[in-house]
């Protein structure tokens, strides 16, 4: 079905079954100016985002699979809604109110963004959609008590929202029955230049308002330190080439996790402040600004990207053809006393915001 014509359309439809028989609804937001999403009930997935460049041409900017179908037959995480605790928990275990759980070790022997059964591979239900001045759809989905090793049942709301000015707000809400731990992010991994471009995130320029970050161990558990980014790679308070970030083959942390793939800790924002980060292609002319209410941004560089996942275009990538900009909690969270909680109680809501500004610098004329 098709909205009328309005600032943004809004177009549905069932594109196949899941394993669990549901249905598989695909959303499609176009803003009249040219900005568009393509969302997929499977995982609360956003599968592509297209946008102008300078000139006017209409690029995917997501990296992922052509085909929506092969988001459930491989799970690679393209552009997914991950939790019920996005990242890393060491050792696959955690305590809480005096009880110990243990958890899927699908990275094992740890545990990684959900587990086997995770948000990404559920099928979540169209709750509600409109357009308009604004296009929204609506999905939700119920992780049961037990699900990956979890305690409480989880109820989880992604609401994906496009609105002209290129400004995409993707919003996750969760409740629960029982005293439980929750961390929902979403997985875009972006190349600004275009998705069947061609070209890495090398000349990619990225800023991170963060003055400190989470080294490292070589399983990519975070330390515990919360290091300062000054006179590091992990400085990103000013715009920085990601080439010339990765390419600091002395920094221990880089060569650790081969390349970046580290949380940084926001500071306090406020209203009106510069964005949390941005990306910008100097190529496309194409610019990326991220605010969320999150405490931490992961920033990954791709650095497992491989030429044997063929994305779209039906081309292999390759480490650093895609970046992710991940809001969310500390990884490890409930097992190191001194990052901010993850807990999540019966009678609270867990809230995520994350807003998406897409522009292009027009050429200059003479």
């Amino acid at each position: 079905m098709t909205a009328p014509s309005h600032a943004v359309t809004v177009t549905q439809r069932t594109w196949g079954r899941a394993p669990d028989g549901v249905a598989l609804d695909e959303i499609i937001l176009s803003a009249c100016d040219g900005v568009s999403a393509r969302i997929l009930s499977f995982g609360a997935t956003l599968h592509s985002l297209s946008c102008p460049d300078s000139a006017g041409n209409k690029d995917d900017i997501l990296l992922g699979p052509t085909d929506p179908r092969d988001h459930v037959l491989e799970r690679r995480f393209f552009g997914s809604t991950v939790g019920r605790a996005a990242n890393r928990i060491a050792g696959s275990r955690f305590a809480l109110d005096g009880c110990v759980y243990t958890l899927d070790a699908n990275e094992a022997p740890h545990h990684l963004h959900g587990g086997v059964q995770g948000l990404d591979q559920k099928s979540w239900r169209l709750r509600s959609l409109h357009g308009g001045d604004t296009g929204e759809a609506v999905l939700e989905c119920i992780s049961p008590h037990g699900e990956g090793g979890y305690p409480g049942t989880l109820k989880a709301e992604a609401r994906f929202r496009l609105s002209v000015g290129g400004v995409m707000e993707i919003l996750y809400s969760a409740e629960c029955d029982a005293p439980t731990i929750c961390n929902l992010t979403n997985h875009n991994v972006y190349n600004l230049c275009g998705s069947q471009s061609g070209s890495s995130i090398r000349e990619h320029i990225i800023t991170v308002a963060a003055d400190r970050f989470l080294p490292v161990r070589p399983d990519l558990i975070p330390t515990g330190e919360r290091r300062a980014v000054a006179q590091t790679p992990f400085d990103l308070r000013l715009p920085r080439r990601v080439g010339d970030v990765l390419d600091n083959e002395h920094d221990e942390q880089l060569r650790v996790a081969h390349g970046v793939d580290h949380s940084f800790i926001l500071p306090e924002r406020h209203a009106g402040d510069a964005p949390d980060a941005s990306l910008s292609d100097p190529i496309s002319g194409r610019r990326l600004e991220l605010r969320t209410t999150s405490p931490a941004i992961q920033v990954y560089t791709g650095n497992f990207l491989s030429p044997a996942v063929i994305g779209k275009g039906a081309r292999g990538y390759r480490p650093h053809d895609g970046i992710c900009l991940e809001p969310q909690g500390y990884p490890n969270a409930p097992n190191e006393p001194l990052f901010p909680s993850i807990r999540l109680t019966p009678g609270d809501i867990y809230e995520n915001t994350i807003v998406l500004r897409l522009s292009a610098k027009m050429p200059d004329h003479d």
